[in-house]
Parts: C-alpha cells; structure tokens; sequence
C-alpha cells in the first residue's frame, strides 16, 4: 500500500519545489501526494496547477486521520492538534535555527536579539516548532543585512536541506536529536508590538539599528510610530550598505 502524504503549505513557490522533487525522485512508485493550504490561502496560490484548496486542519481530524499516513508541514500558518500528531508522523519544515526564536517571523527576531537563525526540518509535537530535529543549515547574518535580505538566504537554507533529506524524510528513514537547549518562542503578538517604536523609549542605538533592520523587507511597511497630533501611523525602514574600509 502506497504512503499516503498530505502536504499543507501556504507559499506557491514551495508547493512548487516540494512537487518538483516528489517527481524528481520518482515518490508516484510508492506514495500519493495531496496538497492544501490553510483557509483564506486559495486566492494568493489561485496560478497552482493542479489547483490547491484549503484545508481546516482543526475542522476534519477525523478525516486526516483517516486520509493520511504522513503530514507535511511547509510554511504552513495552522497549528497541528494533539489528536493528529500523536496518531501520524508529522514534519516541519520551519524557517528558524531550532530552538531559536520559535514561532513567528524568526528570522526578523534573529536579528533584533542576535540569536541563530536558519531552517530546520523537525518531527511536531503538541508544542509549536518543537519537536525532535531530523536536520537544520544555520545561516550567517551580516551586519548590512536586513529582514528582506536574510529572508532569501533562510529559504535557501530549507531548500538544501530538503534536496538532501527529501528521502529520508518520506520515508522515516532517520535519526533525530534534541536541543541542549531550551531556546525562545516569539508569538504573533509578540511581533505586532515589535513594530511599534516607542518614541520615548530610551535605547542603545545599536539595538535600535538592529530593529529597523528586522523590520525593514519592501515593499511591506512594518515599523512604525504614531503621530500624536493625527493618530496616523508613520512607517519607518532604513537602508544599510557596506562599503569596504579601502574603497
């Protein structure tokens, strides 16, 4: 009986590569692949062919139970419930150096607080981005670097990974490890009050460089302060370049 596989991904271009090498690696001789997106997620992968629909993952356990032997994780915005990850192996493929800045958006936390960043893929559990890892690529962040600049290098980093673990990762062919340490989780919340600068905050004005270059990826406006006369909001990035001490 062939491997029934689900994956769950709210970006085209990852769709894109996670079938591209489902049919690389001939995966059609042993498994079937089914693709959703989260609800609201269909009109942003409206050019996917074959179509992708949404799925509400809280809404039809039954029916994942029932559908699927292995859940596929990929940049998805659900939270998988105890119910579904205690009963079928589901992997992560998480866009942060586990267990760093778990959660949202880590690689704008990784550089506002200087912690690892990179891409991990990992075994879930109940916890979010917090079980067993199967494998992570850490990446380097450069003092010029912005949220929209390491983005890139962070999506580089998922796809290595998963050109040398695809296999592996099907078929539960692997070793997992856990972190010695117990690292950090930033929530949703957490990054909507990081966008709102305080102008009466005192602060170092390296951390506040680093902030501005967290939050700092166009053409999307995140960092902000109100204006007090009008209550508008006042968005804010920087840019950064190198210039060689020598030049």
């Amino acid at each position: 009986m062939k491997t029934r596989i689900l994956l769950i991904s709210d970006i085209g271009f990852q769709i894109d590569h996670f079938r591209e090498l489902f049919a690389q690696h001939h995966c059609e001789a042993f498994a079937t692949l089914t693709v959703h997106c989260s609800p609201g997620g269909e009109t942003e992968l409206a050019a996917q062919n074959p179509p992708v629909t949404a799925l509400h993952v809280k809404q039809n356990v039954p029916l994942i139970l029932q559908s699927f032997d292995l859940i596929i994780s990929y940049h998805c915005r659900q939270l998988f419930p105890a119910e579904i990850v205690n009963a079928i192996r589901c992997v992560n493929i998480h866009p942060g150096f586990n267990p760093y800045n778990k959660g949202w958006y880590p690689g704008v936390f990784s550089i506002a607080n200087g912690l690892p960043a990179g891409a991990t893929i990992h075994e879930i559990d109940e916890k979010i981005d917090n079980g067993p890892i199967i494998a992570q690529k850490q990446i380097e962040i450069l003092p010029e670097d912005t949220s929209g600049t390491v983005y890139p290098k962070i999506i580089q980093a998922e796809y290595d990974l998963l050109d040398e673990w695809f296999m592996p990762m099907l078929t539960g062919k692997y070793t997992t490890f856990s972190p010695k340490e117990k690292g950090n989780l930033n929530y949703k919340k957490d990054y909507y009050a990081f966008q709102e600068l305080d102008l009466e905050e005192t602060v170092k004005t390296g951390d506040l460089i680093n902030r501005l270059r967290a939050l700092t990826h166009a053409p999307y406006q995140n960092a902000y302060y109100i204006d007090e006369k009008t209550g508008d909001r006042i968005y804010v990035s920087v840019e950064v370049k190198r210039v060689k001490k020598d030049a």
